[in-house]
C-alpha cells in the first residue's frame, strides 16, 4: 500500500516536472494565450467554413428580413432607437423593447450590407471565437487556483486550451453561430463569459482599488449588455455564485465572504433584473398557443436536458437538427423516462454540492452551472421544448473537470512515450472527428433545401417541419413533391405552436392559386388557413385577394375592412383594398388608398401600377404610361406593363413605341401562360392577377 502510494507520489512529481520543462519553452502567460487563440481559431475557420455560403433560415426572415425596425439606413437618433424595439404581428400590440443590443447588431450589419449574408457570418462567426478565446482565459485562472489546480496547476494551460478547444467545436453550437438569429444567444454568450473573466479579475488579480474597481465596473457593464442581448444572462448571479462558493472563496489570498451574505446579495440581483425584464402578465398567456400545460413543459424539460447532455457527450451528426420532436410529458409516468430524468437531475445536483464541492470543485463547477443556467429555458415559460443553441452559455465549464483529468493522466505516463503518442493521437482523432460533426452539420445549413431535408428525415412526424421542407420545395419549382409535404403536414397535425397550424394550407392555397390556377380550391385553402390561425395578417390577405378573384366582393370587403381595423396601415390589405375599388369603378377612392399604399410600401412596385390603371381609365393616357414604366423599372412585372402600355401608346399616337411592346410581349412566356389561364378567369380575376403581386410562401 506504502510502496504505491510511493510510486503514485513519484509519478505526480515527474509529471510536474515534465510539465515545468514543457513551460519553459512556453516563457509567458502572453505567448501561452496567442497560442491559444490561434489554435482556436485554426480550428473555427476550418470546422465552421461552411457556415460563410450558409443563407437565410427559418426565423431569420420575421427578425431581419422582414423586420423593417432593424433596417437601418441612417445614424440619427430616431432610426437608432427604432432597432431597439419588437413589433408582434397581432391586432393592437405596440412596440415592445427586446434584447435591444442584438437587434441593432443586426441593423449594423444591414447598414453596411443589407440582406447579404456573408456579412451577418462574418460576425457570428467573430462572436464565437471571441467567446471560445475568452473561455480559455477563464478556464486557465481556474485551474491555476491552489483549490482546484494544487501542485499540478502547471498544467493549467493545456488543461484550459483542451476545453475551450473542445467546447469550441462542438456541434452542439452550430445553431448559435450558423443559424443567423441565434447571435442571440452566442452574444449573450460573449458577454457572460467575458463579464466571468473581468470579475475573476477583480477578485483574484491584485492591483490597487481604482484597477480592482475599474474591473467590477466592466464586469457589470458587460453583464448589462448580456441580459440585453437576451434575457437568460439574467442567471449571471447564479453562475458567480457558484464560482464564490466551489472555487474563489476558497482560495487563501482572497477576502472569504460570509456564504450567507453571498447567497443574498445574488439572490436579491437576479429577482431585481427578472422583475425588469420579464412581463408577468403575460409569462403565461403564451399557453393558448401551446399544446402542453406549464406543468408538462416542466416535467419534459427534465428529459429535454438529459437529451442536452447526450448530445454533449455523444455528439452523432444523426443526434443534431434545428427543430426536434420531442414526447411531451402529461405525467411523471407517461412517459416513465420523466420519473427517472428528474431523478438522475436530482441526483446529480446533490451530488456535485455534497461530494464533489469538496474534492473536485471544478466537476462541481461544470454540473452545476449547466444544470442552473438551464433554469429559465427550462422553466415553465411557454417556450419552445428543444432548441440545441439554449446549450452555449450552459455547456461553457463543462469539459473542463474532463479535459483537466485528461491531461493529468497524460502526464502522469510520460515514462511511456508509446502510451503517450497513442493518447495524444486518440485524442487528436476524437476532437478530429467531432469537428468533422460539426463540419457537415454545418453544411446542411447552406440552404433551405439541405436544411428542412436534413430535418425532415429526423423528425418526420412534426408539420411545421414538412411546411417547411415544401415551401423550400415550392421555391425550386418543385411543385409535386411541395404539395406531397403540404398534405403531410395537414394529415399530421402536430405542432408546437399552435398558430402556425394554418400554414400549410395557406401554402397550398398558394400552389392552386399560383400554379395549378385552380381560384376555387385555393379560396377554399385560405378559408380553412383562416379557420385555424384567425389572426394571421398574412393569411387574412391572402384570403381577401382569393375572394377577389373569385368575383366574391361583398365577402372580401368584410375581410379587407376586417384586416384594415386590426392593421390600418397594413400594405397587403390596402392592395386589395385598392384594387376592389378599381373593380367596382371607384377611381378617386382607389387614389387615395393607393397614396396610402405608396406611404406604407415606398419602395414597391405596386402602387405605380394601379397609379397606371386608374390614370388610364380616368383618361389621362400620359400619366398612365409615366406610371406603368415607373412599374416596370421599380421591380414589377415587364409583361404585366407591356400589356397595359400596346393600348395606351395606340391611344396617345405612338404606334412605333406600340408595336415595339407588343412584340416584346409576345415574346413573353409569363403572357403565354397567362393567357392560356385567361378564359376561365373573371375579370374581377385578370385585374387583381395583373396588377397584384405574388404572395409569398411561409
Amino acid at each position: 500500500m506504502s510502496q504505491g502510494c510511493t510510486q503514485n507520489g513519484h509519478g505526480l512529481i515527474q509529471a510536474v516536472d515534465i510539465a515545468i520543462r514543457f513551460k519553459m519553452r512556453i516563457q509567458s502567460r502572453a505567448q501561452q494565450t496567442a497560442l491559444a487563440w490561434m489554435l482556436l481559431l485554426s480550428a473555427l475557420l476550418v470546422t465552421y467554413f461552411p457556415c460563410f455560403s450558409g443563407g437565410w433560415h427559418y426565423d431569420d426572415h420575421p427578425n431581419i428580413l422582414d423586420n423593417p425596425n432593424v433596417h437601418l439606413r441612417s445614424w440619427d437618433t430616431s432610426a437608432i432607437r427604432q432597432t431597439f424595439f419588437w413589433q408582434d404581428d397581432h391586432p393592437g400590440a405596440r412596440p415592445r423593447l427586446q434584447r435591444p443590443l442584438a437587434y441593432f447588431s443586426f441593423a449594423i450589419n444591414w447598414y453596411f450590407g443589407q440582406d447579404r449574408v456573408c456579412g451577418y457570418h462574418i460576425v457570428n462567426f467573430m462572436i464565437h471565437f471571441v467567446t471560445a478565446g475568452i473561455l480559455y482565459l477563464v478556464c486557465r485562472q481556474l485551474v491555476s487556483l491552489p483549490r482546484v489546480g494544487g501542485r499540478s496547476a502547471v498544467l493549467a494551460h493545456p488543461a484550459a486550451c483542451l476545453a475551450a478547444l473542445f467546447w469550441a467545436v462542438h456541434p452542439v453550437h452550430v445553431t448559435a453561430v450558423t443559424y443567423i438569429v441565434q447571435r442571440m444567444a452566442s452574444m449573450a454568450g460573449m458577454f457572460t463569459i467575458i463579464c466571468i473573466y473581468a470579475y475573476l479579475q477583480g477578485r483574484l488579480s491584485g492591483g490597487t482599488a481604482f484597477q480592482t474597481c475599474c474591473r467590477f465596473g466592466a464586469a457589470a457593464i458587460c453583464a448589462g449588455l448580456a441580459i440585453s442581448t437576451k434575457e437568460n444572462a439574467a442567471l449571471l448571479p447564479i453562475s458567480i455564485l457558484l464560482l464564490e462558493m466551489l472555487i474563489i472563496q476558497h482560495d487563501p489570498s482572497v477576502r472569504a465572504v460570509r456564504p450567507v451574505v453571498l447567497i443574498a446579495v445574488a439572490l436579491v440581483i437576479f429577482a431585481t433584473i427578472s422583475v425588469l425584464i420579464a412581463e408577468p402578465a403575460a409569462l403565461l398567456n403564451g399557453y393558448g398557443h401551446r399544446p402542453y400545460t406549464p406543468v408538462e413543459r416542466v416535467l419534459t424539460e427534465s428529459r429535454v436536458i438529459l437529451f442536452y447532455l447526450k448530445l454533449l457527450f455523444y455528439p452523432l451528426l444523426s443526434g443534431f437538427t434545428l427543430i426536434h420532436d420531442v414526447q411531451v410529458s402529461t405525467s411523471l409516468w407517461s412517459p416513465w423516462t420523466t420519473s427517472a430524468s428528474i431523478f438522475c437531475l436530482v441526483v446529480s445536483a446533490v451530488w456535485a454540492v455534497v461530494w464533489l464541492a469538496h474534492r473536485h470543485p471544478l466537476a462541481a463547477l461544470g454540473i452545476l452551472f449547466f444544470l442552473a443556467n438551464h433554469a429559465i429555458e427550462a422553466s415553465f415559460i411557454p417556450l419552445e421544448l428543444v432548441y440545441e443553441h439554449r446549450n452555449y452559455i450552459p455547456s461553457m465549464f463543462i469539459f473542463i473537470f474532463p479535459a483537466m483529468l485528461i491531461v493529468r493522466v497524460f502526464m502522469y505516463f510520460q515514462y511511456n512515450r508509446c502510451l503517450q503518442t497513442l493518447m495524444a493521437l486518440s485524442g487528436a482523432l476524437i476532437i478530429a472527428t467531432v469537428g468533422h460533426t460539426t463540419f457537415a452539420y454545418n453544411r446542411v445549413f447552406i440552404s433551405d433545401l439541405h436544411l428542412w431535408r436534413d430535418n425532415a428525415l429526423k423528425a418526420p412526424g412534426l408539420s411545421v417541419v414538412q411546411n417547411n421542407y415544401g415551401t423550400a420545395l415550392m421555391r425550386l419549382g418543385l411543385t409535386g413533391k411541395a404539395v406531397s409535404a403540404f398534405k403531410q403536414a395537414i394529415r399530421q397535425d402536430r405542432y408546437f405552436n399552435l398558430t402556425q397550424r394554418g400554414l400549410a394550407h395557406y401554402n397550398l392555397g398558394l400552389y392552386y392559386e399560383n400554379v395549378a390556377g385552380d381560384d376555387v380550391t385555393a379560396l377554399a385553402c385560405f378559408k380553412e388557413a383562416i379557420r385555424r390561425a384567425y389572426s394571421s395578417k398574412l393569411m387574412g390577405a391572402a384570403l381577401a385577394m382569393s375572394q377577389l378573384r373569385n368575383g366574391e366582393l361583398k365577402n372580401a370587403l368584410t375581410t379587407i375592412e376586417r384586416g384594415l381595423a386590426q392593421w390600418p396601415e397594413d400594405p397587403a390589405y390596402l392592395t386589395a383594398l385598392a384594387t376592389l375599388q378599381i373593380i367596382r369603378h371607384q377611381w378617386l377612392p382607389a387614389l387615395e388608398t393607393i397614396h396610402r399604399l405608396r406611404r406604407a410600401e415606398p419602395l414597391a412596385a405596386g402602387p405605380f401600377g394601379f397609379y397606371g390603371d386608374v390614370y388610364g381609365h380616368l383618361g389621362d393616357p400620359h400619366k398612365a404610361i409615366f406610371f406603368w414604366n415607373w412599374y416596370a423599372r421599380c421591380g414589377g412585372r415587364r409583361w404585366v406593363a407591356d400589356l397595359a402600355l400596346v393600348n395606351l401608346y395606340h391611344q396617345t399616337g405612338q404606334e412605333q413605341r406600340a408595336q415595339m411592346t407588343a412584340g416584346r410581349l409576345s415574346e413573353s412566356e409569363e403572357y403565354r401562360n397567362w393567357l392560356s389561364r385567361r378564359v376561365s378567369k373573371s375579370d374581377a380575376g385578370i385585374l387583381t392577377e395583373l396588377i397584384t403581386p405574388e404572395l409569398k410562401t411561409k
